[in-house]
């Protein structure tokens, strides 16, 4: 089984409408084709009501002067690190490529937009990550 560009971009429309985080087409190429269409969705984690009084009391400290930016991830997909992981306290250059998120077999790079420092690493190497979702928060050199 082939399928066109066409064929392609319904599937990846109606993935996108349907909020689906994997599809997977098989086929077997003998005298009678056969092909299989899966297509999943993961159920929403419900997130726990936190009230004001379940917080610690935190004094609260205005930053003026912090420079934080998050990086996120480009799609859904696999996260992995290009090269070696990244550490806290690396210094990272402006268009660095920090990783890839596969998606569909398509690696997409992850770039920060920003020289600076990682302060906070939320992924691990293999890690199924969302659109948007914050992979790294960087201290930007200003």
């Amino acid at each position: 089984m082939q399928l066109n560009l066409e064929e392609i971009r319904a599937i990846a429309k109606m993935a996108k409408e349907k909020g689906l985080d994997q599809i997977v087409v098989e086929s077997t190429e003998a005298d009678a084709p056969v092909c299989r269409l899966q297509l999943r969705k993961l159920a929403q984690p419900q997130t726990p009501v936190v009230t004001e009084s379940d917080l610690p009391a935190i004094e609260k400290t205005p930053s003026v002067d912090s420079h934080l930016s998050l990086v996120t991830s480009p799609t859904v997909g696999i996260f992995r690190f290009g090269g070696k992981p990244l550490a806290k306290g690396q210094k990272v250059k402006e268009l660095q490529v920090v990783g890839l998120v596969e998606s569909l077999k398509v690696p997409n790079e992850v770039r920060v937009a920003d020289s600076g420092i990682i302060e906070n690493i939320f992924v691990e190497d293999g890690q199924g990550v969302e659109f948007g979702q914050p992979l790294l928060e960087l201290q930007i050199d200003r």
